[in-house]
């Protein structure tokens, strides 16, 4: 469970227009109660805020409720928790709704949500950009969501039998793969044009995996194996390397990272891997620290 802070940002890079110009970049980032898109140009190092949409949302949950189509058309924003009125105090409840945000809007907007299950957590798209998944935590299921141009509707659901947290494509959109989070695994998903199946393959991870990364080369997944129920516990904890390639796929090694591994991510050339690290960054007496922008890099045995 993140405490705060900015969640996972996916960029997708845009065609510059005028001659020598650098190459200009988007970086979508969620907070506690709206969206942001930023516009950059990486050479110069300029940042402008080109749209801050204040629709509801929560920092309960991973930080992967978000993704971009590969056009760079739209966006999806998992909403997870809903915040009510419950006598004189308010308390948190699961809420059931993605929102979608049109990329090509000048400026860009909020154009809808679908419902999906309780509690949406990570999301992703697949690689031909029809196709969404959206982990339901609190449903224990996954959404299955069709994209067609700015038009994204439910076409199924897929029972789980527990709760999870993340779920993400193969660089081939034939696969996905979705972290069981209190089960302690990872599960495989077929995926058949719309149809995406479950064969109850799930494979042993670390404790309380949060997120799950695939290599470009589709040869091998990272789990971040968070520890302690997500929270930071002082102990160091691991990322799990499954072998895609294996018949059947299986775990095949754990790298030992730091306390209450969170945010994971694999470079574009697969040699690389990030873990960011709670480090305590999500009990009280850090939240004035600068703890909360620490991080840890691990390399991943990420083979080509």
């Amino acid at each position: 469970m993140r405490s705060g802070g900015r969640r996972r940002e996916k960029r997708q890079g845009t065609k510059s227009r005028g001659s020598g110009a650098a190459a200009v970049q988007r970086a979508l980032w969620g907070f506690g109660c709206g969206i942001g898109l930023e516009k950059f140009a990486p050479k110069r190092l300029s940042w402008r805020v080109c749209l801050a949409a204040w629709l509801k949302n929560s920092v309960v949950g991973p930080p992967v409720n978000l993704d971009i189509d590969p056009s760079g058309s739209i966006a999806l924003v998992a909403d997870s928790i809903n915040v009510i009125k419950d006598g004189e105090n308010l308390k948190q409840v699961p809420d059931d709704k993605v929102h979608i945000i049109d990329l090509k809007g000048n400026p860009p907007k909020v154009i809808g949500t679908v419902a999906v299950g309780k509690q949406p957590s990570g999301l992703s798209i697949n690689p031909a950009g029809t196709l969404a998944l959206v982990a339901n935590r609190e449903d224990k299921s996954i959404s299955v969501l069709s994209i067609k141009g700015t038009e994204v509707k439910l076409i199924d659901t897929i029972a789980m039998g527990d709760s999870v947290a993340h779920a993400i494509f193969t660089p081939d959109g034939k696969r996905a793969l979705a972290v069981k989070f209190p089960a302690h695994k990872v599960s495989l998903l077929e995926v058949a044009g719309d149809k995406v199946t479950y064969e109850k393959l799930d494979l042993p991870t670390g404790l309380w995996p949060f997120n799950v990364g695939v290599a470009p080369s589709g040869k091998i997944a990272l789990t971040a194996d968070s520890g302690n129920a997500a929270g930071s516990d002082g102990s160091v904890d691991t990322v799990s390397v499954v072998d895609l390639e294996a018949q059947p796929p299986r775990i095949v090694d754990r790298v030992v990272v730091g306390d209450g591994p969170e945010g994971l991510a694999i470079s574009p050339k697969g040699d690389v891997a990030v873990a960011v690290i709670l480090a305590g960054s999500n009990n009280k007496p850090a939240f004035s620290t600068t703890a909360m922008d620490r991080f840890r890099c691990c390399a991943s045995t990420a083979r080509k």
